[in-house]
């Protein structure tokens, strides 16, 4: 079959829809001819007809690269693509398609629905893919898209959309992939991380084609605004893409380019202006194009780097042209230096002709800039301008932050974009230095010039940092090395106003002032223009050039006028400079005199700039002069709290050698506020600037002493009177810190000293008076009664010099009660208290007088030697004085207790008198009621009231002292005082609840204890009452006199008159406890009678004879007072008592003569009266005395008539009978002995065995040997009963019976078994019997063994361990060293 009839066969089959069939056709012709161009079209319709599109696609590629023109072809392939998702292979084709039918002069129409439908059959909108791949095919440039431009919609609209895509895409991609790159990074990112994550986003971003799309659209967009928008954007991305490439030179000039064009264009986007401003890296701000920065301004001025920018052009640190901005300036004024009027003579030159200009204040414009800044701290810019602003202002502290920012930002550029802003570097680094050099100086110095060094090497004409250097050596006073390198610039740069002014300054602190106003002279000719800035450069050069007038010579008059010329053409240039004030103001006042206006010019000055420091301290000394703390503290606050000002202080430059005022005066201020933590801290601070301010140490120690750190203040005030011994306020400081931590001696000498040095000081001698008697009161807590006596009368003799100045002192009255009151207390010596001295203090108290109480009975209870009712007087008539001083308008608290004080003063007149005047408790009960009164909440005045109601009402009584407690629970004296009520009125069950509550409240006090015994021995307990009144005696310790008094009578109550034997070891304990508690107890009360009974006879019983006789003196003297005032016959008995005890002490004495006068008085007053006991008693007593002092006199014949009278009277007496029994003795005569032993026989003939009687004939029996009576009296000592043997504390039976034995020749062990068995517990016993036992019991309690006889048994075990615990307990023990001198 030939070609053609089998392609017609394949066609056929086609039309069959046969497509097996069609394609063996073909196979064969393309056999036959493998170019056959229709066999190709029939072979891809066959493919077609059995679904094979990919062969069919493959086929139709086949024809029409056989025959590229014909669009048979063309059209075949487009209609197999269509169904499929060979998206870029279907667009191929339409485009050369479309190709080939404009080639050939057809229509296109046919393309455009082919695309829409092939779009819409692969939905496109949102199938981004398809999408893409059109909008590439469409785009201007490409065959497609320039065939069918307009048809497929808006050129630039297309390019939009594909720009959108893509952009989108590819944000998406870049975001993934770092995201997933992060994961694997820490939180922290390092350099090195940030390269590696900038180099994976350029992995994707650099084979984008984003930046020929934005180019694109901006070249066929014909919206002038959206294609800015799209501008601004494309440059948006190309900054970003800068951070990221890693050749970034080429794509930082393209963006500088755009960048530069957009601003030119005035975009309304910020974007391109803040690149504009960081790319052209002004070297100075003074560089920065004004008109650009107004253009910026007009558009941005909301912006917070536009509020920055223009906040430095309305602020004097502007070093741009003013007058660009004019349009800018407002109407309103917010500065708030205070214009006032001009001043008067001889400030009337003074003329201010600035031109008008709104200006923000210096605060405002910090704190507005500081604001805005937060928002720009992406800007260079903006860290240079900020700097200059604050640095302008001296606010180094913020400055020193933003440079250090700035400058990080700056390098941030670099390593990032690429960005090399070498000007805002150096300028930043420059202001850095200076920072240095103002802040903290001169700390930062060093830091300042390695900065400053650093610069010049780089660069070294760079004039900022030249001028820096010289201004850092002038401050460290390096004036040489300044001059050297300021004249270098100066001759470098000659027109450098600001290098002129301070080589100018310089000379002048070199005291070279002619060559120095030179200089400042042309550095003033060359300063031009109208700017604030000039202004205040020429109004800092005329303050120099006066200043070194009146640095050369002060005293001149010529250089004084010439000074205050210059200060005022200064304040003509710029009346905002500050230090021209503080100059016109020293003018004024040194040398004018005229202080209010010199007050007027320091004001302005501290207002315009706080580091005036000069203007200050004149403020504030005259502040202080009026004691206007509260401005004070303020003023000298803005000084400490500001930098500025803190770095002018301690500047080299400042000649005061007094740096630490701000910091004293402000310690003094907070020391007049009674805020002494803060005085402390100031004091501290000021210390530390200048130690050897005496000022700021005394300051230190009063505020040390304020809040309570007296050992502090103490540590203070001795280095202040090392450093300074001639100023008393550190001794009376001193004096006062002493005597608080009780060291009153060492304290009134230093107010003493201190009183030397300033006599007329009252506050010393009010000190003086006052720790005088806090310390009488001290001693008498401690017992020292003697020593409080005399430091009271020396408080009432510094009183009597006191009162002449200070009669109206309410403190004097009121110490002078307080010294008055302790005389009523320790009533010793009462004649010789300094009642004069009172007498004449009182003579300068007004109005205290009445009809009750007034100077005339204290005089008349003084001549009748009424010593006690004399002193309650005075002590009412002084607290009569104290209530005259206290005004009704003064606090009621101080009122309430000027009256308790008064009516206190009563109530002690009251009970303290000897006459007891109603007069006085009824004043007192109305006193205390005016007290509650004022103040009813103070339990105190209740309890007063209560003791005021004891011989009246005791409903009101037991009323008050429940209202007491009520008020202070915690106070045990209500209660104890309610007790005591109960007592008295014979409740003693309820008296003892009531101590009992007293007891828990306060168990430390003894008054509660002390009335529980009372209580005990009024129900009869006498045990219990012993107990607790020895307990509280104890708690007292020595210095309650009550608990004195009732423990001396329990003691003679329990040992003197229940115990006849003195050598009771423990009987003789108490008695000497009981001896000194009644001495102490006499010096309060020397006249009481029952102290004084006590007194005697425990002073008699511890052989204290002197001080027997004494008392003894006093209390015969006091009982016969008493007897001629009453004439009792009992008083009569106490009397003769009383002279026989004073014999029994003179005959102790060894004063026989007296004690026979004593003795004989007594039996002459007692002969004639009525027989008792107690008279018998005296009799008996006297008359052994006077046999006694016979005997001790040798008068044997007197002494036997006067026994032998004895004898006849108490021959019943076992004690008499022994004690003639011992005188007859005694005589060494046989006769006498055998009579001594006839006498002891007899009276046990006639009165049957006695202890006392046995051991007397017993002991003469031995003595002399008289073995007859061996036997019998051997008997007589086994048959003694078991009384008699408990009565022998001493063991003298089985010692006496142990002798003799041995002089009978009988060893018998069973005396002391027998006394073991009776007193199993008896040291003396055991130590006959066995030496562990004796040992054991010496240490027990009951044993009362001395520590002689403890160390004697301790040696009896003969070990060494014990020989040293023998002389460990005596160390007198002579046998133990022997011991153990022969053991080593």
């Amino acid at each position: 079959m030939s070609l053609k009839k089998q392609l017609k066969a394949a066609k056929a089959a086609i039309d069959q829809k046969d497509g097996a069939e069609a394609l063996e056709c073909i196979e064969q012709v393309l056999k036959t001819d493998p170019a056959n161009y229709f066999g190709h079209l029939f072979k891809a319709r066959a493919y077609q007809l059995l679904h094979n599109h990919t062969s069919a696609e493959n086929a139709f590629l086949e024809a029409v690269q056989l025959e590229p023109d014909n669009l048979l072809g063309w059209r075949g392939y487009l209609q197999a693509l269509k169904n499929g998702n060979s998206h870029e292979k279907f667009f191929q084709v339409v485009e050369q398609l479309a190709v080939r039918m404009n080639e050939q002069g057809e229509l296109l129409e046919l393309i455009p629905k082919e695309i829409y439908g092939y779009l819409h059959a692969h939905n496109f909108k949102s199938n981004l893919e398809v999408n893409e791949i059109f909008l590439r095919a469409i785009l201007p440039g490409t065959p497609l898209g320039a065939l069918l431009e307009g048809r497929m919609g808006p050129t630039h609209e297309n390019v939009r959309k594909l720009l959108a895509l893509v952009k989108a895409a590819e944000d998406l991609q870049v975001l993934n992939a770092v995201l997933k790159e992060k994961l694997r990074l820490p939180q922290q990112l390092t350099e090195q991380m940030r390269q590696q994550l900038a180099q994976l986003e350029w992995s994707y971003r650099g084979k984008s084609d984003l930046a020929r799309l934005y180019e694109l659209f901006i070249s066929y967009c014909n919206d002038d605004d959206v294609r800015r928008q799209y501008e601004i954007e494309f440059l948006r991305y190309q900054h970003s893409m800068l951070r990221i490439t890693p050749e970034k030179e080429l794509l930082l000039v393209k963006v500088k380019e755009m960048a530069a064009d957009l601003v030119l264009l005035d975009c309304t986007d910020i974007f391109p202006w803040l690149l504009h401003f960081d790319f052209r890296d002004d070297k100075l701000l003074a560089d920065l194009d004004a008109d650009l920065v107004l253009r910026f301004l007009r558009k941005f001025k909301g912006d917070p780097l536009g509020l920055v920018l223009y906040l430095y052009v309305m602020s004097e640190a502007c070093t741009i042209d003013s007058s660009y901005f004019a349009e800018l300036k407002t109407t309103q004024n917010t500065d708030p230096v205070d214009e006032d009027e001009p001043l008067d003579e001889p400030c009337e030159g003074l003329s201010l002709d600035l031109p008008e200009v709104t200006r923000y204040s210096q605060t405002e414009i910090l704190e507005l800039a500081t604001q805005g800044f937060k928002g720009c701290t992406y800007s260079s810019l903006a860290h240079r301008i900020v700097v200059h602003i604050n640095n302008f202002y001296s606010e180094y502290a913020v400055s020193l932050k933003v440079c250090a920012d700035g400058i990080r930002k700056v390098a941030s550029l670099l390593n990032v974009y690429g960005l090399d802003l070498a000007n805002a570097r150096e300028d930043l680094t420059c202001q850095l230095a200076l920072v240095y050099t103002y802040y903290e100086a001169p700390k930062n110095f060093g830091r300042a010039l390695q900065i400053f060094d650093k610069i010049l090497q780089s660069n070294p004409q760079n004039e900022q940092a030249l001028i820096g250097k010289g201004l850092i050596l002038v401050e460290k006073g390096e004036y040489t090395k300044a001059e050297s390198l300021l004249s270098g610039v100066v001759k470098e740069f000659p027109g450098n106003s600001q290098a002129l002014n301070d080589l100018g300054w310089c000379l002048i602190l070199q005291e070279n002032y002619t060559q120095g106003r030179e200089s400042l002279q042309k550095a003033l000719t060359n300063v031009s223009g109208m700017s604030l800035r000039a202004f205040d450069l020429r109004a800092s050069i005329s303050w120099r050039m006066a200043t070194s007038y009146l640095r050369e010579d002060s005293n001149l008059e010529s250089n004084v006028k010439l000074a205050y010329d210059l200060v005022l053409s200064s304040l003509s240039n710029s009346k905002f400079h500050a230090p021209s004030y503080t100059l016109l103001g020293t003018i004024l006042h040194d040398h004018y005199g005229d202080v209010a206006r010199a007050q007027k010019c320091f004001y302005k000055a501290f207002e315009l700039d706080v580091a005036e420091i000069t203007a200050a301290r004149y403020l504030v000394t005259e502040l202080c002069a009026k004691r206007d703390w509260d401005v004070v503290e303020i003023l000298c606050e803005r000084v400490v709290e500001s930098e500025k000002s803190r770095k002018v202080l301690f500047s080299q430059l400042n000649t005061d050698p007094d740096r630490s005022w701000p910091y004293r005066v402000l310690g003094c201020s907070a020391l007049n506020k009674q805020d002494d933590a803060k005085a402390i801290e100031w004091f501290q601070t000021a210390l530390r600037m200048q130690a050897m301010d005496i000022e700021c140490w005394t300051g230190l120690g009063e505020a040390y002493f304020n809040c309570g750190r007296i050992d502090a203040a103490i540590k203070v005030f001795q280095h202040t009177t090392e450093l300074d011994g001639c100023t008393w306020v550190n001794y009376y400081m001193l004096g006062q810190g002493v005597c608080i931590i009780g060291d009153y001696p060492s304290g009134l000498e230093l107010l003493e000293k201190a009183l030397g040095l300033n006599p007329d000081a009252e506050c010393i001698v009010s000190a003086i008076y006052e720790q005088s008697t806090l310390y009488s009161v001290q001693l008498l807590q401690g017992g020292f009664t003697g020593r409080a006596v005399e430091y009271n009368t020396r408080a009432i003799a510094t009183i009597a010099k006191a009162v002449i100045k200070s009669k109206d002192s309410f403190n004097l009255w009121k110490v002078l009660g307080d010294c008055i009151s302790l005389i009523c207390k320790i009533q010793q010596k009462l004649a010789d208290a300094p009642l004069e001295t009172i007498f004449s203090i009182l003579e300068h108290a007004e109005s205290i007088d009445d009809s009750t109480v007034n100077l005339a009975l204290a005089r008349k209870h003084l001549e009748n030697e009424q010593f006690i009712d004399c002193v309650s007087v005075l002590g009412v008539l002084t607290a009569k004085a104290a209530l005259s001083k206290v005004q009704k308008r003064e606090n009621r608290l101080i009122r309430s207790s000027v009256l308790f004080n008064l009516g206190l003063a009563y109530v002690n007149a009251f009970h303290v008198g000897q006459e007891k005047n109603t007069d006085f408790r009824d004043q007192a009960i109305v006193t205390l009621k005016d007290a509650i009164v004022i103040e009813p909440q103070n339990s105190q005045y209740w309890l007063t009231l209560g003791i005021a109601y004891v011989t009246l009402n005791p409903s009101l009584l037991q009323h008050c002292f429940i209202k007491a407690s009520v008020l202070d629970s915690k106070d045990v004296t209500p209660w104890s005082n309610l007790a005591a009520l109960y007592l008295r009125c014979g409740d003693a069950v309820l008296a003892q609840e009531a101590f009992d509550r007293a007891t828990s409240v306060a168990p430390e006090q003894a008054v509660p204890w002390l009335g529980k015994a009372l209580s005990a021995d009024v129900l009869g307990d006498t045990e219990t009452s012993t107990r607790l009144t020895t307990h509280a005696q104890v708690l007292s310790n020595g210095t309650d006199p009550l608990a004195q008094l009732c423990y001396a009578i329990v003691v003679v109550s329990n040992r003197i008159l229940k115990s006849s034997d003195s050598r009771d070891v423990s009987a003789a304990q108490e008695v000497s406890i009981a001896n000194a508690a009644i001495r102490r107890f006499l010096k309060f009360q020397p006249e009481n009678l029952t102290g004084l009974k006590l007194a005697f006879l425990l002073s008699e019983r511890c052989h204290t004879f002197e001080i027997s006789i004494e008392v003894g003196e006093l209390l015969c003297s006091a009982l016969e007072t008493s007897y001629e005032k009453t004439e009792s016959s009992q008083t009569m008995i106490e009397v003769a008592v009383a002279k026989t005890q004073l014999a029994r002490v003179m005959l102790g004495c060894g004063k026989y003569d007296e004690a026979v006068g004593y003795a004989q008085f007594t039996i002459d007053l007692l002969l004639d009266e009525t027989s008792s006991e107690e008279i018998a008693k005296a009799l008996l007593s006297s008359r052994i005395v006077i046999g006694l002092a016979f005997f001790f006199n040798g008068q044997y014949s007197e002494a036997l008539e006067e026994f032998q009278v004895i004898l006849e009277e108490h021959s019943q007496s076992h004690r008499a009978v022994t004690l003639i029994a011992q005188v007859l003795y005694a005589i060494d005569s046989p006769e006498s002995k055998q009579a001594a032993v006839d006498h002891l026989f007899s009276f046990i003939e006639e009165n049957g065995s006695s202890l006392l009687v046995v051991m007397a004939l017993g002991a003469i029996s031995l003595a002399e040997n008289l073995d007859t009576y061996f036997e019998a009296i051997k008997e007589e000592l086994e048959g003694l009963s078991l009384t008699d043997l408990m009565g022998d504390s001493r063991k003298a039976v089985p010692r006496l019976l142990e002798e003799l034995n041995s002089v009978i020749g009988k060893k018998d062990s069973k005396v002391w078994q027998r006394f073991a068995l009776l007193f199993p517990g008896d040291f003396k016993v055991w130590e006959k019997l066995n030496v562990q036992m004796g040992l054991s019991s010496s240490l027990l309690s009951e044993a009362k063994a001395s520590a002689p006889e403890v160390s004697a048994a301790y040696i009896e075990k003969k070990t060494r361990r014990e020989v040293q615990r023998s002389l460990l307990i005596y160390a007198g023990n002579q046998s133990a060293r022997d011991i153990l001198a022969d053991v080593n």
